[in-house]
């Protein structure tokens, strides 16, 4: 006969083994069968002098299991909504106007055919004639000996540079 298992199994082993499947088979078959119900315990009588209201029983699904289950929900209470306002009339909106003049007079100059007028800017200057633009905003329309009139182009409005009396 061959032998199925090459190791030699210690005694210790096969007795604790042993004394295992002999307590198994022990407790197996010592099942209490289940007790009979007690004569107290009465089943409830059917009334037949009432019907059952089955509308009554029917379960009524609120608006909320009406809701996407899956929906994303946030913890956070929303705020209240803001109380509606009956609408008014929007106000008319503000004519609009040129903003003032960004340039201030520095000197003249006096050619035989024309009168130059030299303004300033910031650190720029500027010596202009009747007919220059300047910065595609404004447009020198005439040069007086007290004046020089300027057009502010996008809105086509006439404004005024005065020139200080020579001293």
């Amino acid at each position: 006969m061959k032998m199925l298992l090459t190791r030699e199994i210690p005694p210790r082993a096969a007795l604790v083994v042993l004394v295992l499947a002999l307590l198994a088979s022990v407790g197996v078959g010592r099942e209490q069968p289940p007790e009979p119900r007690a004569a107290t315990q009465q089943a409830p009588e059917p009334v037949a002098d009432q019907e059952l209201d089955l509308d009554a029983l029917a379960r009524r699904r609120s608006e909320r299991e009406r809701e996407d289950l899956f929906a994303s929900r946030s913890w956070v209470p929303q705020p209240a909504p803001a109380p509606v306002v009956a609408a008014a009339k929007p106000a008319p909106a503000p004519v609009p106007s040129a903003p003032p003049l960004p340039y201030k007079y520095l000197g003249r100059r006096a050619d035989a055919e024309k009168l130059v007028v030299y303004l300033a800017k910031g650190d720029e200057t500027y010596n202009i004639v009747v007919g220059d633009v300047l910065e595609n905003t404004y447009s020198v329309e005439s040069i007086s000996e007290s004046a020089v009139q300027l057009v502010y182009l996008p809105l086509g409005t006439k404004q005024t540079l005065n020139i200080p009396p020579p001293q």
